[in-house]
């Protein structure tokens, strides 16, 4: 059955929370579970700021129910239960509590069902659901509940119709496929009253099933237990309430709110990346020498061969940099303060600022004003020197346009001068060609899509494109996908029928291939992450033709935490999202497809060290909003050498 309503958002709180009731009901039509998290989301942040601003004017949004078992029955029929599902959401449900924790959760499911008895099985795993409604037993009597199942179950049940008294009559746990049962305590209850009831269930096993039944006992006689069916069933009259079953209880437990990622970011401005570039400055040679970016001496630490699973053998090696500004940002794993690399001394990146701000007053008449300092970072060569990159706002004095300065300096040893690197300058229209790999990922694949759709609408940038490597998926035909997107330039490459397993190195070096102007830079992607709006933006500053290539730190996040709610630590060890030039993949050979095949892990050490080899040099670089979702381990994961 399909409800399809039209919802129109208004300065109301009634009307806000009426579209809020009908988005739990409802799934929408030809969307996924992300894209309805970010419905549901922004609506929320409506509502939290419905009281110190006028709400913005959103276009209708056109809402379909989904009621999947609906179609079997009479629709005036009211002898049911509801059941929500959530699936594969991020595939880290696993306790009661992680399902609670889900922004979704308790009422935006992925789907949504009726159903007319408490006895199921499914073949998927990694799920959670939450089952509920009226049940009326039909004789005055003391009732006992026998659970039967798979997984983490909950069972709730109120004194009245109301879920408002309800109180938790049985708790199992346990993580294998196991069936097991737990029986509740005698339980009184009146003929023909209604009670409300709730059930939750999280499962991680590859079948899950559940099986609830009650029996009773009169004073005269005890029945055998029996699976409740929808001669005991009633819809009830509301389906959104806020109740102890809802509640997080690993937290409430200890009397201690949430603890959330906070991150404290100097000059927080991620929208940089729109802020036109200030080209063709000219400096006399007096005030700031050119100079050219030589082979760092530490390179030659690399040279030996690296192993499979040697990541932090090359993370240890690598030389980070040191920051002032945008990316000097701390954050939280739980209760552990992380910081990024080693802060730059805030004198020291301003004395920087300063010299090069003299030599462009100097060079431009005082006509150029220093409005903001976005970001310094410095890495040092012990046996040659320091260089600098510095992103600044600055304006012409008598005008509104904002300017970026996106500069490389170079500061030798035993010299004071700063000299302006001439073979690391960049633009924005530098062609970029981001790569993934997959195999039966659909919904992973569609969040891509999406994200890289998002950045295209609100940068305009018309200079990328994308290229997919398909192992043959069947759970998603990837060419409409892209031709209903708003994207352009894309290629789809697929390889299922040539390579039946999947194998990451063939795939990533056929998209390599695939490029044609040595010019591009390729940055290889994968699935599981965002999007952040500057992604581009640092593939294109970070990566020079012969000299570097980008492999940003990505932030891992845990169970149940959201880009936008995030908590996590960060991937040290692991070099998988890599931007170059073309030309210096064919240089480095590309990846190693022989020694890494259908094992998980190690090609990215191998490429890591390759690039050392080649005398290129690593911007390894903690990207503040670059976060890799948690996940189920992926079937080719489990095959290593």
């Amino acid at each position: 059955m399909k409800i399809k309503l039209t919802l129109h958002i208004s300065r109301t709180i009634f009307i806000l929370i009426l579209i809020v009731e009908i988005i739990a009901l409802c799934t929408i039509d030809g969307y996924e579970p992300h894209q309805l998290y970010k419905l549901t989301g922004y609506i929320k942040n409506i509502s939290a700021k419905l009281s110190q601003s006028k709400l913005p004017k959103i276009p209708s949004v056109n809402v379909t129910c989904k009621l999947h078992s609906l179609h079997h029955y009479n629709i005036t029929d009211n002898r049911f239960l509801y059941r929500y599902r959530w699936i594969n959401l991020r595939d880290c449900i696993s306790q009661i509590d992680d399902m609670r924790q889900l922004l979704s959760f308790p009422n935006s499911p992925t789907s949504c069902q009726l159903i007319d008895r408490t006895q199921w099985s499914d073949m998927i795993e990694f799920y959670g659901e939450r089952i509920f409604g009226l049940i009326r037993p039909l004789k005055t009597a003391y009732y006992q509940f026998n659970v039967i199942t798979t997984g983490n179950v909950e069972l709730w049940l109120s004194q009245d119709q109301y879920p408002t008294s309800l109180r938790r009559i049985v708790k199992m746990t346990h993580q294998d496929s196991s069936r097991r049962h737990t029986i509740s305590n005698p339980i009184a209850l009146q003929g023909n009253q209604s009670y409300f009831i709730e059930f939750l269930h999280t499962n991680i096993a590859m079948r899950g099933y559940v099986a609830i039944q009650w029996r009773y006992f009169d004073g005269l006689e005890t029945s055998a237990f029996e699976i409740l069916d929808r001669r005991y069933f009633q819809l009830p009259p509301t389906i959104i309430y806020t109740g102890r079953s809802h509640q997080i209880y690993r937290i409430a437990s200890g009397h201690q709110e949430v603890r959330k990622l906070n991150i404290s970011i100097a000059n927080n401005n991620y929208t940089t990346y729109t802020q036109p570039l200030l080209h063709n400055v000219t400096i006399g040679g007096n005030l700031l020498s050119k100079c050219t970016y030589k082979v760092p001496s530490y390179i030659s630490r690399h040279r030996k061969p690296v192993k499979d699973w040697e990541g932090d053998y090359l993370a240890r090696g690598i030389v980070r940099h040191r920051f002032y500004g945008r990316l000097d940002f701390i954050s939280l794993n739980n209760d552990k303060i992380q910081r990024c690399s080693p802060r730059l001394d805030k004198a020291k990146a301003l004395h920087v600022v300063s010299q090069y701000m003299q030599a462009l007053d100097r060079a431009t008449n005082r006509n150029i004003q220093l409005i903001k300092v976005i970001n310094v970072e410095e890495k040092t060569d012990n046996d040659q020197g320091k260089r600098y990159y510095i992103e600044l706002l600055v304006k012409y004095r008598h005008a509104r346009q904002v300017w970026r300065i996106s500069d490389y300096l170079y500061q030798r040893n035993n010299q004071t001068q700063l000299c302006q690197l001439t073979d690391m300058k960049w633009n924005q229209q530098i062609y970029v060609d981001i790569v993934i790999v997959v195999q039966q990922q659909g919904q992973w694949i569609k969040y891509f899509i999406d994200q890289v759709s998002q950045y295209y609408y609100q940068s305009g940038d018309e200079h990328f494109g994308i290229i997919i490597v398909d192992f043959g998926s069947t759970d998603i035909n990837i060419h409409d996908e892209l031709h209903r997107s708003p994207l352009k330039n894309y290629k789809v490459i697929q390889l299922g029928k040539q390579y039946p397993k999947f194998i990451k190195t063939i795939g990533l070096n056929r998209a390599i291939k695939a490029v044609t102007n040595p010019n591009t830079i390729i940055l290889i992607f994968d699935l599981h992450f965002n999007f952040p709006m500057d992604m581009l933006d640092n593939a294109r500053k970070r990566s020079f033709m012969g000299k570097t290539a980008y492999a940003p730190i990505i932030l891992r996040l845990n169970c149940y935490a959201t880009p936008w709610n995030p908590n996590g630590f960060r991937e040290i060890f692991g070099y998988g999202i890599l931007a170059m030039y073309k030309r210096d993949f064919i240089r480095t050979g590309g990846y190693d497809s022989v020694n890494f095949r259908e094992q998980w892990g190690g090609e990215d050490v191998q490429m890591i060290n390759s690039i050392f080899s080649h005398n290129l040099d690593v911007e390894r670089v903690c990207h503040p909003t670059l976060y890799h979702h948690y996940h189920r381990a992926l079937p080719w994961k489990f095959l290593r050498v």
